[in-house]
């Protein structure tokens, strides 16, 4: 038999911290799915797009010297 539980977590400092009490026993093995929140990855996606977008600026300005 497997029991589900979905419990919320922060990752910081290198270790995933859950944010309630999870009634584990001490050394028993868990299986973790990570999913990232949607605005995260929208964010992250922004920032790459700003510094593509920043680089092709760059590109042009050297180019047209």
């Amino acid at each position: 038999m497997v029991k589900t539980e979905r419990v919320e977590a922060v990752y910081e400092g290198g270790i995933l911290r859950p944010l309630k009490k999870i009634h584990l026993k001490e050394g028993e093995k868990v299986e973790i799915i990570i999913k990232r929140s949607l605005y995260d990855i929208i964010s992250e996606l922004e920032k790459e797009l700003r510094e593509v977008d920043e680089d092709l600026t760059a590109q042009l300005v050297r180019d047209r010297k």
